[in-house]
């Protein structure tokens, strides 16, 4: 098992470090502004008003309080759950691993599995994929998309490996598909019908 373990860590390092290095200094800026927590304000707002296209106010109200139970439950428990628990060093902690990288925006804090950025945006997705899963075949391909995107932009900025996007992506969808199985049953089913 130990072994298995070691393989996948020096697997995870050598993918790490490959779309780290990739990194070009005129597309720093880019992701930068990619993992800014404020930069998809816009992009929640724009899902919550695809809501209310398709659903009405009180549905949109009720997917802006489950959307905030979501990110507020994903963010908790990235944190107290599992890089509290874990204490997995960011790849920009680990020596003599952080002398490899490029640290293009600063290195965060000490702990970096899972991803916090990967679990708040899968499970804010995935709760939105749900919601609006019988009225557009366009919420999948985009909050996909959204989603490899911000958790990419982790791992070239070289604040986490990609085994704590992955982790931190698979954290979200469930909490996010809990969530969304929730709100689609209780509040949402007799408009699918």
């Amino acid at each position: 098992m130990a072994e298995l373990l070691n393989a996948i860590n020096k697997w995870d390092h050598s993918a790490s470090l490959a779309i780290n290095q990739a990194g070009t200094d005129w597309l720093d800026p880019l992701f930068i502004a990619i993992s800014g927590e404020l930069t998809w304000i816009p992009f929640y707002l724009f899902v919550l008003f695809a809501v209310f296209h398709f659903f009405g106010w009180k549905e949109m109200l009720f997917s802006l309080i489950a959307g905030i139970l979501c990110l507020s439950l994903t963010d908790s428990i990235s944190v107290h759950a599992f890089k509290e628990v874990f204490e997995r060093l960011r790849p920009c902690h680990e020596l003599p691993f952080a002398d490899q990288l490029r640290v293009v925006d600063g290195c965060g804090g000490q702990y970096g599995f899972v991803s916090s950025h990967a679990a708040n945006t899968a499970g804010f997705a995935s709760l939105m994929i749900l919601v609006l899963r019988n009225k557009t075949k366009l919420a999948l391909p985009i909050l996909l998309f959204w989603c490899l995107l911000v958790g990419y932009s982790r791992i070239y900025l070289g604040v986490h490996f990609l085994g704590d996007v992955v982790a931190g992506s698979l954290l979200g969808l469930f909490i996010g598909s809990f969530i969304g199985s929730l709100f689609h049953f209780w509040l949402l089913k007799p408009k699918f019908e």
